[in-house]
């Protein structure tokens, strides 16, 4: 069995500098911290879990709770909170919420009884009372916590996110700018915590541009079939729309589907823009055109921030790490035809 005595050969140091770079301890050189921790990896060198929790009150876990374990946008985040989480010696618990705030009341407290170090949230839904109460019951019981969507923005909660505002903002200007007035929207149920921010910011910018319309706004359930649905009866009562911003790329997928179905050509006929930069946006004939998010970008900053956090280099627990969007450009958005 490989020990730190193994580690401190190999790395040139006193086994005393392992075991203080293993357990975290302040002191030592980030480049000797990189080094020992890369030759710990290379040995294939296992810490006894109890040992270390007892020397340091420490588990060296941490639980990510996602809202939707079937989404491109979910699996991503888990794949960059893993990747920090394995440079700093860190085991992560992952529970699948499906979207439903009892379900993470129940993860929150699942992961309690595990006793990890942190709980990452990536879900998005109203921060309904009885939620927020669980997650300051944990933090004043010593969990840290950091969500990785603006649905805690207020509840005392440190966030690294992107802005709802942002995603909208570039999506309905980018159409504005190309000529389109007559631009709908297709949005998630009324209860939705999507809801919260992002039809508002719609209405907004295209009441500034003098584009509004009430009846373009559609709420859907956020599924691709549903999505379809709902496109071909708002195409049917509205043919002079020219444009759609679906809330996330599965829903934009469906707007294509509809627009296929009912034979209008995309983009001549119809632009679509969605939201999200999920890979099968580049499998769709055209390719969609979205507004990315950078959920890697805000796994690998909210895991590297919650760590800091329990390692006592970060004690700013009401933070707001912006994260911004980008346009990934396909072919689904042109200018509007004339005669429309």
């Amino acid at each position: 069995m490989i020990t730190i005595k193994d580690i401190a050969k190999e790395a040139g140091v006193s086994t005393a500098t392992v075991s203080m770079v293993l357990n975290k301890k302040e002191g030592i050189s980030i480049k000797t911290r990189e080094k020992v921790f890369k030759i710990a990896q290379k040995l294939h060198y296992v810490p006894s879990a109890s040992a270390q929790a007892l020397k340091t009150k420490r588990s060296h876990t941490l639980g990510i709770i996602i809202g939707q374990l079937s989404n491109s946008y979910s699996t991503d985040i888990i794949a960059a909170a893993e990747e920090v989480a394995r440079q700093f010696g860190y085991d992560i618990f992952i529970c699948n919420a499906e979207l439903s705030v009892d379900n993470t009341i129940q993860c929150l407290r699942a992961l309690s009884r595990r006793d990890v170090d942190g709980i990452l949230i990536s879900v998005s839904m109203n921060p309904e009372q009885h939620y927020v109460d669980e997650l300051h019951r944990l933090m004043d019981n010593g969990t840290q916590i950091v969500s990785l969507t603006r649905s805690l923005e207020g509840c005392g909660i440190p966030i690294v996110a992107f802005k709802d505002d942002d995603q909208v903002c570039q999506s309905i200007t980018r159409l504005i700018a190309l000529g389109h007035k007559k631009i709908a929207m297709l949005t998630a149920p009324k209860d939705s915590w999507m809801n919260y921010y992002r039809p508002s910011v719609f209405s907004r910018v295209t009441q500034e541009y003098g584009v509004y319309n009430e009846d373009y706004i559609i709420h859907s359930e956020i599924d691709m079939y549903k999505a379809k649905e709902n496109t071909i009866d708002l195409l049917t009562r509205h043919p002079e729309i020219t444009a759609i911003y679906g809330i996330n790329d599965m829903m934009a997928l469906g707007i294509l589907q509809a627009a296929d179905e009912l034979g209008i050509k995309v983009p001549s006929e119809l632009s679509i823009i969605g939201s999200d930069g999920i890979p099968y946006v580049n499998f769709t004939k055209p390719n969609l055109t979205t507004i990315m998010t950078p959920r890697y970008e805000i796994g690998k900053r909210g895991t590297k921030k919650i760590i800091d956090m329990i390692e006592g280099r970060d004690k700013d627990y009401e933070e707001f790490v912006v994260i911004p969007c980008t346009c990934l450009e396909g072919g689904s958005v042109t200018h509007p035809k004339l005669d429309k």
